[in-house]
């Protein structure tokens, strides 16, 4: 899985906003539906690594002096799981799919957010919140910079126009 353009696509652009809305729900579709693949291998890895802890332990009750055990202890047997080359590989199998599919989850989390971060922006623009500037007239310029120096010398004074 390429993490970068994941987190690339996560980015809004203010100027292509209605790109960006409606890309979503195809990135979110793109991204849920590798996460539900990768769920699925890693439940099927954790079933194997049962499978694999169970033929163990057999192997290990039936042959304990191969595995350097005296008797056979639950908890002897359990020590000797832990090192049975057979569990290690199954159990680093399933460790590498959940973290993946971790990682997936966590960008289907962001890609939720990005819904939400998208809804927000499109009532911000529907209610104009940017808004527009009000044009002036170039005849107008001296008294808008004499308003201008007026309120931040009220500002600066608590109030009290000094001048």
């Amino acid at each position: 899985m390429d993490n970068e353009l994941w987190h690339g696509r996560l980015s809004i652009n203010l100027q292509t906003l209605h790109l960006d809305v409606a890309k979503h729900a195809v990135f979110y579709a793109e991204i849920a539906s590798l996460g539900a693949e990768l769920k699925v291998e890693a439940y099927r890895l954790k079933a194997n690594l049962e499978i694999v802890r169970a033929e163990a332990s057999a192997e290990i009750r039936a042959n304990p002096s191969r595995f350097g055990l005296e008797k056979t202890t639950e908890a002897a047997i359990q020590a000797a799981l832990t090192t049975h080359a057979d569990v290690i590989d199954a159990l680093n199998e399933y460790q590498e799919a959940q973290r993946e599919y971790d990682g997936v989850s966590a960008i289907v989390t962001a890609f939720e957010h990005r819904r939400s971060m998208l809804n927000n922006e499109v009532q911000l623009h529907a209610a104009d919140y940017w808004g527009t500037t009000q044009c002036v007239a170039i005849g107008d310029t001296e008294a808008i910079k004499e308003e201008l120096v007026k309120e931040i010398i009220k500002r600066r004074t608590g109030g009290k126009d000094e001048r």
